[in-house]
């Protein structure tokens, strides 16, 4: 019994580790991955929370992204990428 829920954590982890590609999201969908970040700003919203929004890149496209109740430490640390042109 043990070697089953041991089998289904390892399938379930390995599920989780899929890669999910900028063009299979949707609206609404939470993410935790890597991207490249092309631009970011740091705004408020109605109730003057800050939150991000960020242009979010992979090889598969672009989306606008949101990262909701960030503040200004979570801007700094990310650095947009730069052109090598």
């Amino acid at each position: 019994m043990m070697e089953q829920r041991c089998a289904a954590n390892t399938e379930l982890k390995a599920e989780n580790m899929t890669r999910q590609f900028v063009q299979q999201m949707a609206d609404g969908h939470s993410i935790e991955d890597v991207y490249l970040v092309a631009d970011k700003q740091l705004r408020a919203n109605r109730n003057g929370n800050l939150y991000l929004q960020l242009d979010l890149h992979d090889r598969t496209g672009s989306i606008n992204a949101r990262l909701w109740n960030a503040g200004e430490h979570l801007f700094v640390r990310l650095k947009p990428a730069t052109s090598c042109t």
